[in-house]
């Protein structure tokens, strides 16, 4: 069953619908919801399509209420999928999402962890999200200022499906479960955040400290090699004068002849 459209693309800024930008739901027209409700279908989402570039985003839809033929879209969305006023875009109904269970959020902005208490502040503002999705960006807005958080990892909860109580054969919805996004509404969602600009000082403090290692060990070998260079200038100078030392007793000569110290004669001279 596929229910799917290309619509017209407006932003919630100019179509007066403000409070869809901290989220990431979408306004559709009313004709997606007759097709909804004549399908029976319960849980429902949708996926947004740029098919120009490839791009995906999976979203709720906060109301039925949009002018024929148009999808009202969260400005940073628009930006998320590189659309302007007026673009084409698909829009898929999805019914194989699931809930999550847990979540880990790199903030792209190092001025984030600045924030007093920013994991309590991210859990607050997530609440207004419906969908997360792997290796995606979401924009919030946090005391007027924007910040980009990338999901990083999801993790799909699957206890619903295996409860006791239901006795259905799942090995086909479990086929079916879309990996790459979790359903976080009403739910109590365990969030991590990555700090990616620590571990990179963490990152460099350990190639640093790897490095002065490195240093040290490099010094320390060639103090050792330097000692034994001397160790072995010292044993040669003591074997010379050992050999020398022999030579004089072998040859008789005194330890204080010095060579060509004598007085000198001339032959036939007086």
């Amino acid at each position: 069953m596929v229910i799917k459209k290309k619509l017209s693309v407006s932003s919630c800024f100019t179509s007066d619908k403000d409070t869809l930008e901290n989220t990431n739901s979408i306004i559709l027209p009313k004709d997606f919801l007759e097709n909804i409700v004549n399908k029976k279908i319960e849980k429902y989402f949708f996926k947004v399509i740029n098919n120009e570039l490839g791009i995906v985003n999976y979203s709720s839809v906060m109301e039925f209420s949009a002018p024929d033929n148009t999808v009202i879209l969260p400005f940073w969305l628009m930006e998320y999928l590189a659309v302007d006023e007026n673009s084409k875009l698909d829009v898929e109904l999805v019914t194989n999402i699931i809930k999550g269970s847990k979540v880990i959020l790199e903030p792209l902005d190092k001025s984030f962890f600045d924030i007093p208490e920013s994991d309590v502040i991210l859990e607050s503002v997530l609440s207004k999200f419906s969908l997360l999705q792997y290796n995606s960006t979401i924009k919030i807005d946090i005391m007027d200022k924007k910040y980009l958080i990338k999901i990083k990892d999801i993790s799909h909860d699957y206890s619903e499906m295996f409860n006791t109580e239901n006795t259905t054969d799942n090995s086909d919805q479990l086929m079916d479960i879309n990996m790459d996004v979790i359903d976080i509404i009403n739910v109590d969602l365990e969030v991590e955040l990555y700090n990616s600009f620590l571990a990179k000082e963490l990152e460099e403090k350990k190639i640093r400290e790897e490095l002065e290692i490195k240093r040290k060990k490099e010094n320390e070998r060639k103090r050792i090699e330097e000692l034994e260079n001397e160790e072995n200038i010292k044993k040669k100078d003591e074997e010379d004068k050992k050999r020398r030392d022999e030579n004089r007793r072998k040859y008789g000569i005194s330890s204080n002849f010095i060579p060509f110290s004598g007085t000198g004669r001339r032959l036939g001279g007086d």
